[in-house]
């Protein structure tokens, strides 16, 4: 089972590298590195944490470029750390940007906590890993 913005069923990219498998539409930088899709059966955070009776999330590991799918969670304050990777290339479509991930934790009273190692290639920043806190966790 896959968590993402709805439920139902999505196609799961694998790729040669596993790092990059995802959701996401065809991988934009190397569409030939795509081996293998699969029919993965999806839900909502919010539609989990419900019908498994989770009343609060202290750590929410988050490796989707995104937050579809626990508004819920995020409206009610019902996260206390947020960890999440953000990426600073464009290497799969719709993904939301650094700063748009950032404006979103920021207004949904998140604190930043701490920046992990950048990784880089080709002497470019590629992604790291972020850590946030709810200011009333």
């Amino acid at each position: 089972m896959g968590l993402g913005s709805s439920v139902g069923e999505l196609l799961f990219n694998e790729y040669t590298h596993s790092n990059s498998n995802s959701f996401s539409n065809i991988h934009i930088n190397d569409p030939s590195s795509l081996k293998k899709q699969t029919l993965v059966k999806t839900s909502t955070v919010d539609q989990f944490t419900e019908e498994n009776g989770i009343q609060k999330i202290d750590v929410l590991k988050i490796d989707t470029e995104g937050f579809e799918g626990a508004k819920n969670l995020f409206s009610d304050c019902k996260i206390g750390l947020l960890f999440f990777e953000v990426s600073f290339l464009n290497s799969h479509k719709d993904t939301p940007t650094f700063t748009e991930l950032w404006g979103f934790v920021t207004n949904n009273d998140f604190e930043l906590v701490s920046i992990y190692p950048l990784i880089h290639r080709k002497k470019m920043g590629l992604y790291t890993n972020i850590l946030f806190k709810h200011k009333s966790y």
